[in-house]
């Protein structure tokens, strides 16, 4: 009986850390999701940029051959811009590919430890089957 009795208290000390892990884990989705909202406004913006940049364009393009023009100066100034977000999208998706890599293997020991804590409830289940066969 002390057997069963010491088993139980292993398995729920498991159960504790495994139960901290995922919580651990939980918080680190949590993360991830700021971090997809932010880079989904970056992304937005960037869109907006090009929106514009295109408007622009088909005026030009919609008014007679050499009626409009674009300064070198606008042209450095939306490129400059346009850069600029793509270097601000590109770190977001450098950092949350990074964030989603940790929480991956965080995932993957929680499996192994769920694995572990499986093969001690199955050796459990075996004991107590043992000793109610005894009594």
């Amino acid at each position: 009986m002390a057997t069963v009795s010491h088993a139980l208290s292993v398995t729920s000390a498991w159960c504790k850390t495994l139960s901290q892990a995922v919580s651990t884990v939980s918080g680190g989705y949590i993360s991830t999701d700021s971090r997809v909202d932010a880079l989904s406004a970056a992304i937005s913006v960037l869109s907006q940029q090009i929106s514009v940049l295109s408007q622009k364009v088909s005026v030009l393009s919609s008014q007679p051959p050499g009626s409009g023009s674009v300064t070198s100066t606008e042209v450095s100034a939306v490129s400059a811009q346009a850069a600029s977000a793509i270097n601000v999208v590109s770190q977001a998706v450098s950092v949350l590919s990074q964030q989603v890599s940790v929480l991956s293997q965080a995932v993957s020991v929680i499996s192994q430890q769920v694995s572990v804590l499986s093969q001690a409830v199955s050796a459990l289940s075996s004991q107590v089957s043992t000793v109610s066969g005894n009594v």
